[in-house]
C-alpha cells in the first residue's frame, strides 16, 4: 500500500514533483495506492492530471483512492467529473479502507 501525501498547492509548479513521487511508487507495484490531500488548500487542473495519469499507470487492477474534504480539493474533482473514475473519501482512514476493501466503521 501506497499513501502520498501532498500539502498547500498542487499547481502547475508543484505537479511536476508530485508526479515523479507517484511515478517513483507506481514502479514498486504496490497493491493499493492512496493520494491524501485532506491538508491541500488549491488543486489545480495540473494535480488533477497527476491524479489521473497515475491512475492509468496502476491499471484496473490496483486499487486507488483519493482523501479530500472541501472546496479547494474535493469540489474541484467533483466538478471536473474525476470522481465518476477515481474513488473520493473526506478522511485518509476511509479512502485506506476503500483501497483495501474493509467496511468503515461509524
Amino acid at each position: 500500500m501506497v499513501v502520498l501525501t501532498a500539502t498547500g498547492v498542487i499547481d502547475s509548479t508543484t505537479a511536476p514533483a508530485l508526479y515523479g513521487a507517484a511515478a517513483v511508487a507506481v514502479k514498486k507495484d504496490p497493491e493499493g495506492f492512496v493520494f491524501d490531500f485532506t491538508t491541500v488548500e488549491l488543486l489545480t487542473s495540473a494535480g488533477i492530471q497527476v491524479l489521473i495519469t497515475t491512475m492509468r499507470m496502476l491499471g484496473p487492477d490496483v486499487g486507488f483512492a483519493v482523501a479530500a474534504d472541501g472546496p479547494a480539493t474535493s469540489r474541484q474533482l467533483e466538478t471536473t467529473g474525476v470522481t465518476e473514475h477515481i474513488g473520493l473519501h473526506p478522511t485518509l482512514e476511509r479512502a485506506l479502507d476503500a483501497v483495501t476493501g474493509r467496511s468503515a466503521q461509524s
